[in-house]
């Protein structure tokens, strides 16, 4: 952005949680969860792998679009409140993310109305995979759950800004792979503990208090690391 405007207003930082939100330790009884929206095959195919287990998935009624309501017989539990989300994450052992922005006709059109708007490189697969990076903040409410994420690999994988793969989170690249972790992790959910508790450790970081900081400070802020 600040490439194309000619100005230096804009600079990295992190995606903040209020630490509040913290929930209380929870007994580990649903074996994977997904909350949010259907928005392409890879969430069709996600819910199809995860009805193989003892899943969870969260959504909404309403203001959603045609490809969630189709999937709504999927759905475990429906327009609840946050604070309630954030404790069946926390009752999961497996959090399943997507960190994509995934665009209608309607979007596609709207951004290519912007000049200079193929030098952003966040546009580059539109008009291909019609995506972009965007960080979910579910990735923080899985670490601050104790809940194990497990991330679908693309070609941002913005997820490196703020966790350490392997050792903070683990990778998928296919669905078969997802359903092979989630049957491992449900056999042997201790070996995936020392993950388990770099992601909180590593979350504590992404603190609003610890935003502002950051902010006042002038720091440059350099991902995870």
């Amino acid at each position: 952005m600040n490439s194309i405007y000619g100005w230096e207003k804009y600079k990295s930082i992190f995606y903040p949680f209020n630490k509040n939100i913290i929930p209380k330790n929870q007994e580990k009884i649903y074996d994977v969860i997904y909350h949010g929206g259907i928005h392409g095959q890879d969430q069709i195919n996600c819910l199809e792998s995860m009805s193989k287990f003892n899943y969870r998935y969260l959504t909404m009624t309403n203001h959603i679009n045609q490809l969630t309501m189709k999937y709504l017989s999927f759905a475990t539990n429906v327009n609840l409140p946050f604070q309630t989300k954030i404790d069946f994450v926390a009752m999961s052992r497996v959090s399943v993310c997507y960190n994509l922005l995934q665009y209608s006709e309607r979007h596609i059109n709207a951004i290519r109305s912007y000049d200079s708007w193929e030098q952003n490189e966040a546009n580059k697969e539109i008009g291909k995979q019609n995506v972009s990076p965007q960080f979910k903040t579910r990735m923080h409410e899985g670490a601050i759950s104790k809940t194990l994420n497990v991330i679908k690999r693309d070609k941002w994988n913005l997820a490196e800004l703020y966790y350490e793969p392997e050792k903070e989170f683990l990778y998928f690249d296919t669905h078969e792979e997802l359903e092979r972790i989630i049957a491992d992790v449900k056999s042997n959910w201790g070996k995936y503990q020392d993950i388990v508790e770099s992601a909180y450790n590593k979350a504590m970081r992404y603190t609003t208090d610890k935003f502002v900081e950051v902010i006042k400070s002038g720091e440059k802020w350099n991902g995870s690391s």
